[in-house]
């Protein structure tokens, strides 16, 4: 258990960041609620739950999970022809932020399996269009090229980026408060405030790579993934991974974590 529990921090740090900023930028307390309480059923699920998920039940959960990000295309939720939200019930979420970690660190695992999923992945978030995804599906093939090179992960990764440039121009939004541009408005409040964000986001990366759980492929995949969110968030109009308000990215990266860390 003590691996697995190593694995919260990667997780506890950046979110913490995020609920200061949301606390002292004045975010409607709603905001903070949502955020708390996807952190602390991530860390449940990190720390208590079940210690084994099976090897012969981890390519279901690969599947499921590509399959999820194609649910926005048919869903009828979107934004100016834009679709990348889950409906579950009143609430949504962001399919790429919620999925994407999974199968970074379950396509870290297979060979001709996990090179499928994420060519399937970049097809998905092409259709929706969905660049911070599909940076982060480059960010994920760059860290298994990094960590097993082989030259389909590599092409993966300059497809996706390819892709991902394409999808910069048709898929930008108008900014969401508390969400995007998180920066400029953390430094409205405080330069300190937004240099810490800054500092999260880098910090997760190394705490993601440097993780006691899991292979150095599942490690490096998701922090390429996390990596490759936080560059679409800095230069676009995109959420800002365990920062800024949504559930999505804290269920996520707190899904993933719980994957690694219950590997055998």
């Amino acid at each position: 258990m003590s691996a697995r529990v190593s694995t919260i921090p990667a997780l506890a740090i950046p979110s913490l960041v995020g609920l200061t900023y949301l606390l002292l930028a004045g975010a409607p307390r709603s905001y903070l609620l949502v955020n708390a309480t996807a952190l602390l059923l991530s860390i449940a699920l990190m720390a208590f739950g079940k210690p084994r998920v099976k090897r012969q039940h981890r390519l279901p959960i690969l599947v499921v999970a590509v399959g999820l990000l194609f649910v926005p295309l048919f869903s009828g939720v979107a934004v100016n022809g834009i679709a990348r939200w889950l409906p579950i019930g009143p609430v949504l979420l962001h399919v790429g932020l919620l999925v994407l970690p999974a199968i970074s660190v379950l396509a870290a695992e297979g060979k001709a399996p996990g090179k499928i999923a994420l060519v399937a992945a970049l097809v998905a978030v092409f259709l929706q269009p969905d660049a911070g995804t599909g940076l982060a599906i480059t960010g994920a093939a760059i860290g298994l090229y990094v960590a097993r090179p082989h030259w389909a992960t590599g092409c993966i990764a300059f497809a996706a980026f390819l892709a991902s440039l394409s999808m910069l121009v048709r898929g930008e939004l108008p900014p969401q408060p508390y969400v995007e541009r998180i920066l400029v408005d953390a430094a409205q409040v405080s330069l300190w405030l937004a240099v810490g964000i800054l500092v999260a986001l880098l910090g997760t990366v190394a705490l993601l790579a440097g993780l006691r759980s899991g292979t150095v492929s599942q490690r490096f995949a998701l922090a390429g993934s996390f990596a490759g969110f936080a560059i679409a968030a800095l230069v676009s109009n995109y959420p800002f991974p365990l920062i800024g308000y949504g559930a999505s990215a804290i269920l996520g990266y707190g899904l993933a974590l719980f994957l690694m860390g219950s590997s055998r």
